[in-house]
């Protein structure tokens, strides 16, 4: 039915009606005029009529079939309170039933309880006996079956031994023949290995112990120790040492090299530690360069000025030149080294430098005697000054040795290029440096340390200790030598 079904959504057709008043101004709002409030009115009314017509055909049209429904309804609540009241009979039926079959099975159950209890008593007072029978008859079945057990296994056990002992000795015997071979053959393998290693060994040790003696003994003539009882006798020599001595290397063998052996064959041929004197050797390294701040300036200055004595006293009278610069200490770093210009200025250069310019007019004036030495005199006939000295005698080119404190305090850029031309061209020349280096101090601009290093014997001061090339080697340590006492020094200067 259509108009029923239609009439379930009385509100939303309703909603619809209604909704013909704002739809006046929203068409308004797009220029439509011509639909107004009073047409909307109009229409809502007449809509409402029509609906009101339609509705009552509707609920003639459903009222039959309503009225069929509401009667059906209540026969089924009838039916359904009967049902009610048949169940719960039937309920109680059902309960009374299960209680009696409750109450029955009950009193089965307690009489069979009963039973057995009386039956477990009557078992719990014959079961021991039984078992002890039981336990008799197994144990002497379980020592029988022992017995035969044991028979069986000693009869095993004899058999395997034999055949056991039997491969033990034909066993013993392979390995005893194979161990014997190659003991013989490692034996002639190991001694075939150990004499080229012991000889080798002999070869080059004890030479080398040889020659670490030589040294200290020719270090210990060429340079005493500075004790006035050692220097009594001492004159200068005829000829340069081409050598000075700076300082000693203490070598630890088992430290250096990690171990030494322990074979008799390859003992040392000496004594595990000694010292290796250290030397500026001439014209090859004769230069030095000592990188020091703080607390070892002191120990660098020292040490410079222990060199100078040393050249002083292996060369003969008149052979070497020195330039001093001592910005910092203004002379006071080399003071008794001034005792020398007392008797001829030329040998200390005049004085102690320590102004820029001075500095840069004096390296000015060692640039200009290499070029006269590299022009007038090596050409290219001699590679070093030392072999043209060989061949002048009696006029002969003096060694120039340029001793620097606290570089680069007082260098200017063009000092410190000059500086570098005399450390890399200078050991051909006979021109030398002795430097000490304060890292503190900026260097010039463009000045590359590395061509300073190259031309140099180099040793950096570290913690508490110096090292040659500022790189530690294990086992060895580096003593310094410093120059005798003051009053002992200016009375060998005025000697010299």
């Amino acid at each position: 039915m259509v108009l029923p079904r239609l009439f379930k959504h009385t509100a939303f057709w309703l909603l619809l009606v209604l909704a013909q008043i704002p739809l006046v101004p929203l068409l308004q709002l797009f220029q439509i005029t011509a639909f107004t409030y009073r047409d909307a009115g109009v229409s809502i009314v007449a809509c409402l009529a029509v609906g009101f017509v339609l509705h009552v055909i509707g609920k003639r049209q459903g009222a039959p079939l309503a009225g069929a429904i509401a009667g059906s309804t209540a026969t089924a609540r009838r039916l359904h309170e009967a049902c009610l009241q048949l169940a719960d009979a039937r309920h109680a039926q059902e309960h009374g039933r299960i209680e009696g079959d409750f109450q029955t099975r009950t009193q089965a159950i307690d009489h069979q309880w009963t039973q057995a209890l009386e039956e477990a008593g009557a078992s719990r007072a014959s079961w021991p006996e039984q078992i002890e029978r039981k336990a008799i008859r197994a144990v002497a079945t379980n020592e029988r079956l022992h017995r035969k057990r044991l028979e069986v296994i000693a009869r095993e056990h004899a058999t395997a031994s034999e055949r056991l002992q039997r491969e033990h000795a034909a066993r013993t015997s392979a390995l005893a023949n194979a161990g014997t071979a190659d003991e013989a053959q490692f034996n002639a393998e190991h001694q075939a290995l150990w004499q080229p290693l012991v000889a080798e060994w002999q070869a080059r040790i004890p030479p080398l112990y040889s020659a670490i003696a030589d040294a200290n003994a020719r270090a210990e003539k060429l340079f005493p120790a500075w004790q006035p009882s050692m220097w009594e006798q001492w004159s200068l020599p005829a000829q340069f040492g081409h050598a000075a001595q700076f300082g000693r290397l203490d070598v630890d063998v088992e430290k250096l090299c990690e171990g030494v052996p322990k074979d008799a064959q390859m003992a040392l041929p000496g004594p595990a530690r000694f010292p290796v004197p250290l030397l500026l050797a001439y014209p090859q390294q004769g230069s030095v360069l000592i990188e020091a701040t703080g607390p070892g300036r002191e120990k660098a200055v020292t040490t410079l000025n222990n060199i100078i004595l040393r050249l002083l006293t292996t060369a003969p009278p008149g052979r070497l030149n020195f330039t001093l610069f001592d910005p910092v200490g203004l002379g006071q770093s080399f003071s008794s080294l001034v005792h020398l210009a007392d008797y001829a200025e030329h040998l200390i250069n005049g004085r102690i430098w320590t102004q820029a310019g001075q500095i840069e007019q004096r390296l000015a004036e060692l640039n200009e005697h290499m070029e006269k030495v590299i022009q007038m005199y090596l050409r290219n006939e001699y590679a070093t000054i030392a072999e043209y000295n060989e061949q002048a005698g009696n006029i002969a080119e003096k060694y120039h040795f340029l001793v620097v404190a606290d570089f680069p305090a007082g260098f200017s850029d063009t000092a410190a290029r000059r500086l570098l031309s005399i450390a890399t061209s200078g050991a051909r020349c006979g021109v030398f440096t002795l430097i000490h280096w304060d890292r503190r101090q900026p260097l010039p601009p463009d000045f590359v340390p590395d061509e300073l290093r190259k031309s140099s014997v180099c040793l950096n001061h570290k913690g508490n200790e110096f090292m040659l090339a500022g790189q530690p080697v294990p086992g060895t340590s580096l003593r310094l030598d410093g120059p005798p006492p003051p009053d002992f020094a200016t009375a060998l200067i005025q000697k010299v």
